[in-house]
C-alpha cells in the first residue's frame, strides 16, 4: 500500500487531466467512490470528471457533485473528446475495463496512465500501471478511506466526502449485514461519521426513498418468485415489456434480488432482467455457496464469493432455462450449509 500511494501521489503531481470510470449499471459504491475521489482531488486542487456508462440510479442524486457526473450514452461526442485529452484514467470498483460496458472499446487506444482502485476477486492487472486490490475490504469505498489515510488526505476530509463513502460502504454492505467482518470496516465508518456522516439520515435518503412505481414494481416481482425448495433456490426474471408496463426506472430493480434470499432456507437467489437488450443477471447467496464462481463458469460475470453479476447473450427464457438446468450440478453444494436451514 505504501509503495502504490506513493506512486499515486507522484503520477497526480505529474499529470493534471484525470478522468474516473465506473461500471455499468453503477451502485451505491460505484458512484460513491468515484465522487468521494473526485472531490477529495478537488480539495487537494485537482481537477478531476467522472464518466459513468449510463445513468445511476436517483436515490443517489442528493450525494454532494453527483449532477457533475456526466454519461456515454447521453454525450459520447463530448466524453470521446475529453479521453483524448485525458492524461490518467482511474478505474474504481471494476476488476476491468469490460466492465464499462459500451465506454471499453474506447479505451483500447488510450495512451495515458491507467489506475486501478478495486475489491473485486481477480482484477486485470495487466490493463493498468498502478493498481490497488484488496479483495478483505468491504468495498471500494472501504479501500479509498485506506489510500486517503495513508497518504494524509483524510485530514482534509469534510461531510460531502464522508457521506460519498459512506454510502459506497453501506450499501456494498448491505447495510452492514455482509462483506463487513473485519473491525476496519467499523474502524472507518466511525472516522466518517466523525467527519459529519449521519448513518440514519444517509440510510434514509437511500432507502427509504423510493418513487410510488419502484414499490409497485417490486410487489409485481414478487408476485413472478419462483421457488425451487428441492435446491434451496429462489428466482425473479422480467422481460422488457414487464418493466415498461411498470414503468421501471434506472435502479428501480437493485436489490430485488435480496428479497429472494431472505426466503427461510434458501441459498441461492437470482434475478433476470433485460436490460440493453441483453439478459443481466443479479446473483446472491448464503454460506459458503460462490455466486462469484457461478457467475464466472456460466454467465460471463463474477463479482464476491456471496454477491455477483453476469450477462446471458440470448432471450429472458433461454436464460432462465439454462438457470435452472445447471442446478442438479450444484444440488449436494446447495444442500451443504445446515445452519441457514
Amino acid at each position: 500500500m505504501k509503495s502504490n500511494c506513493k506512486a499515486l501521489e507522484k503520477l497526480l503531481t505529474a499529470h493534471t487531466r484525470l478522468m474516473i470510470v465506473s461500471h455499468e449499471n453503477p451502485d451505491g459504491d460505484a458512484v460513491g467512490s468515484a465522487l468521494a475521489l473526485k472531490l477529495m482531488l478537488h480539495r487537494l486542487g485537482k481537477e478531476a470528471s467522472v464518466w459513468l456508462p449510463g445513468r445511476f440510479p436517483a436515490y443517489y442524486r442528493w450525494l454532494s457533485s453527483s449532477d457533475t457526473i456526466r454519461y456515454l450514452s447521453e454525450q459520447p461526442e463530448a466524453f470521446l473528446k475529453e479521453l483524448a485529452e485525458t492524461e490518467v484514467l482511474i478505474g474504481v470498483d471494476l476488476s476491468s475495463l469490460s466492465r464499462t460496458g459500451k465506454m471499453a472499446i474506447h479505451f483500447t487506444g488510450f495512451t495515458g496512465k491507467r489506475v486501478l482502485i478495486d475489491h473485486h476477486i481477480d482484477p486485470e492487472e495487466s490493463e493498468f500501471n498502478l493498481v490497488f486490490s484488496d479483495v478483505t475490504v468491504s468495498s471500494t469505498s472501504e479501500l479509498i478511506c485506506h489510500i486517503f489515510e495513508a497518504l494524509g488526505w483524510d485530514k482534509h476530509m469534510d461531510r460531502p466526502v464522508a457521506e460519498a463513502l459512506y454510502t459506497g460502504i453501506m450499501t456494498d454492505t448491505g447495510s452492514f449485514s455482509f462483506n463487513c467482518n473485519s473491525p476496519k470496516t467499523y474502524e472507518v465508518t466511525g472516522k466518517l461519521i466523525h467527519n459529519g456522516v449521519v448513518p440514519d439520515r444517509v440510510h434514509k435518503l437511500v432507502y427509504d426513498n423510493n418513487t410510488e412505481g419502484r414499490i409497485r414494481l417490486l410487489g409485481y416481482a414478487l408476485h413472478k418468485m419462483q421457488v425451487l425448495h428441492d435446491f434451496r433456490t429462489a428466482f425473479i426474471a422480467l422481460d422488457k415489456d414487464e418493466l415498461e408496463k411498470n414503468r421501471s426506472q434506472v435502479g428501480d430493480t437493485e436489490g430485488i434480488v435480496n428479497f429472494a434470499l431472505s426466503i427461510k432456507g434458501i441459498i441461492l437467489a437470482a434475478f433476470f432482467s433485460i436490460r440493453d437488450g441483453e439478459v443481466k443477471i443479479s446473483f446472491r447467496s448464503k454460506g459458503t455457496f460462490s455466486v462469484n464462481e457461478f457467475a464466472r463458469r456460466h454467465f460471463n460475470g463474477g463479482g464476491h464469493r456471496n454477491a455477483a453479476g453476469g450477462s446471458f447473450n440470448g432471450s429472458l427464457k433461454q436464460a432462465v432455462e439454462l438457470f435452472e438446468s445447471l442446478l442438479p450440478e450444484y444440488k449436494t453444494e446447495l444442500e451443504r450449509d445446515e445452519i441457514y436451514r
